[in-house]
């Protein structure tokens, strides 16, 4: 029986349980475009997710609803290889940082000088956010239903990924309103 490490998983999973080996199996056996596997808090389902990624060789995209879920996932799974991409809010500009001059664009990358037609080396390397965006879009990402939203509709996206796992789909509906919604405060 094939283990989670021989499929390059962290070692700290020794081994699948039977409902996860018999989930991988119906996932990687069916013909089907899309799979759900229903199973309760701390069954497995983002093993099995991994796994299937693995097995099939396939780069892949999980998302996840919350920033909490999305830094377990990169606490578990990092060494295998999966890279955490989030929003620009997330990151610090570097150039802010350095230059007192320019905090008053803000101290994420979201609102970062270069936003504002500002020349900043950092952008092409050493910038937090666009170092892990480059990354993300040759590896095997984890994000939130948000940031994927967000940078399919206004930006490059994250690039082919034949395999997206959709953790927490039920929330999904409340991803895409929320990615739509307009808000006017008074």
């Amino acid at each position: 029986m094939i283990t989670p490490q021989q499929l390059g998983l962290p070692a700290r999973f020794t081994h699948f349980r039977p409902q996860q080996l018999n989930a991988l199996t119906r996932a990687l056996k069916t013909r089907c475009r899309f799979v759900g596997h229903a199973a309760p808090t701390g069954a497995g389902k983002s093993l099995i997710a991994m796994a299937q990624a693995a097995v099939l060789g396939l780069r892949a995209i999980y998302l996840t609803h919350t920033l909490p879920l999305q830094t377990q996932l990169m606490a578990d799974y990092c060494e295998s290889g999966w890279v955490d991409i989030r929003g620009q809010v997330n990151y610090p500009c570097r150039l802010v940082e350095e230059d007192y001059s320019y905090r008053r664009f803000g101290p994420g990358c979201d609102l970062g000088p270069c936003h504002f037609h500002v020349n900043c080396g950092y952008r092409q390397l050493g910038c937090g956010y666009f170092d892990a965006y480059n990354l993300a879009k040759a590896s095997n990402a984890v994000t939130n239903y948000a940031y994927w939203l967000s940078i399919n509709a206004y930006g490059e996206g994250l690039g082919h990924a034949p395999l997206l796992v959709c953790d927490e789909a039920h929330n999904i509906v409340d991803a895409l309103t929320a990615h739509r919604a307009i808000t006017i405060s008074p």
